[in-house]
């Protein structure tokens, strides 16, 4: 599940990470590398506000975002990548670690769809969907497969992907939200690798292990999906042959 912290699971949460122009640094908080990397020598700005269901109104965070088992990013993402469960990991901007094929330079351009994120289950398929905006990270779901020549932290990456503002978005799944998640990750032709356990642990129940495998390609789809998951939060899939605005 969603954790606002370690240990205090919620069914989702919202985090707006502050810019590095005005909101530099963690406001008092020390940046650390927990999942990898080294703390970098760019200004970065990791200071941060959230929501949850529990308290819907924004506020403002303590620390460094994504740095901590106390911030919901850190949180979240300590449980997978110290944990066992199955993820799949997606970034159209991996910047080589790890390689996609049919992707040059730092990113994967069009018809990749322009999106990042994780999704994570359990064996019922039960679990957990995190959308982010942020280049380079995650980009790699376990301590056991971490990246090759890079940091898997927020603040530890070799691209300041903390400079800019960002936001992150973690939502409960049930198996059968997991599996329309997964079709609309396939329809908008996401930038991930399913032979590549860095970032994809396929397992759980058939009919999700069969949605997963079908990932990393580029979709000819034309049309978009649009359907609400057991929690009324509204998906809406874009596929990038649809030449329109997503919005």
């Amino acid at each position: 599940m969603p954790l606002l912290a370690k240990g205090h699971p919620v069914d989702w949460w919202f985090v707006f990470k502050l810019n590095s122009g005005k909101f530099p640094d963690c406001g008092g908080g020390t940046r650390a590398c927990p999942f990898g990397g080294a703390v970098q020598t760019y200004t970065d700005g990791q200071q941060y506000v959230f929501a949850s269901n529990e308290s819907p109104s924004l506020k403002q965070g303590a620390g460094c975002a994504g740095d901590t088992v106390t911030d919901p990013v850190g949180a979240t993402f300590d449980e997978v990548y110290n944990g066992s469960f199955h993820y799949l990991v997606w970034n159209d901007q991996f910047y080589q670690d790890p390689k996609i094929t049919g992707c040059s330079g730092n990113s994967c351009s069009a018809l990749w769809g322009h999106s990042k994120g994780m999704l994570v289950w359990d064996d019922a398929g039960n679990g957990f969907v995190m959308q982010v905006t942020t280049p380079s990270w995650p980009a790699a779901g376990s301590k056991s497969r971490p990246r090759a020549s890079d940091g898997n932290t927020l603040g530890c990456v070799k691209d300041d992907n903390v400079m800019v503002s960002q936001h992150f978005f973690a939502l409960k799944l049930n198996k059968n939200d997991l599996a329309n998640i997964s079709k609309a990750l396939e329809n908008a032709s996401v930038v991930t690798d399913p032979t590549n356990p860095q970032i994809v642990s396929n397992g759980g129940p058939a009919d999700i292990q069969q949605l997963v495998k079908a990932l990393g390609s580029k979709s000819s789809s034309k049309t978009f999906a649009t359907f609400n998951l057991s929690s009324g939060v509204e998906v809406i899939s874009k596929p990038s042959n649809l030449n329109v605005p997503p919005w």
